[in-house]
């Protein structure tokens, strides 16, 4: 109706890719939402453009598209976002890095104190690298890091205590695993809980 109505919201096309962008993730259509929103930032003003180009980088990152996921999360850094959206733009860009790369990327924000309040998500990205790199040392280091930064969510806490216990329970060192999954149940939310997975660690640990 509105697209057939030329003398209706004038100027506003951008307006419109948007909610049909927003209709798309409603039916999971994350194709047609990408097309959308590339169509919105063309015309949308610059204070508009930040939030969609996290959101086209996130969706492209859904998709498996590295590349474009990490076009879209530069220019969002760019146009200098709030803080929360400016961070996960740079962690994102850094995940869908070259593992090296994207380790000196996440080292670098760990030198930027604006981020203080999310160190224990820098240390937790820094040990899954090193741990899918087979370096379980340093693994290890970072997920400790993780746990003692300020600031760590319960849900970074649960995975780093959870796969610290993994660590020594792989190592045949029953008490310090025992000691990590206690831990890491205090920061389990209610469906982890009510999975039973930490309560099957702590029973293979009594046998």
């Amino acid at each position: 109706f509105i697209r057939s109505d030329l003398d209706f919201l004038q100027n506003l096309d951008w307006q419109i890719h948007r909610i049909e962008a927003d209709l798309a993730l409603r039916q999971n259509n994350l194709e047609r939402a990408i097309q959308s929103l590339e169509r919105s930032t063309q015309d949308a003003p610059k204070l508009e453009r930040k939030t969609m180009e996290f959101v086209l980088g996130q969706l492209y990152q859904e998709t498996g598209r590295n590349t474009e996921a990490s076009i879209w999360f530069k220019q969002c850094i760019q146009r200098n976002g709030n803080l929360d959206m400016l961070f996960y733009a740079r962690l994102n860009q850094a995940k869908e890095s070259p593992i090296d790369e994207a380790d000196k990327l996440l080292s670098k924000l760990l030198n930027e104190n604006k981020y203080k309040d999310f160190f224990g998500e820098i240390w937790f990205a820094r040990a899954e690298l090193a741990q899918d790199a087979g370096d379980h040392a340093n693994a290890i280091t970072f997920y400790k890091e993780a746990c003692g930064a300020d600031g760590s969510n319960d849900e970074v806490l649960y995975a780093s205590y959870t796969t610290l216990g993994d660590f020594a329970y792989n190592k045949k060192d029953y008490i310090q695993a025992s000691t990590y999954y206690d831990s890491a149940s205090n920061h389990a939310n209610k469906d982890i809980t009510s999975s039973g997975a930490l309560e099957l660690r702590r029973q293979n640990l009594t046998r």
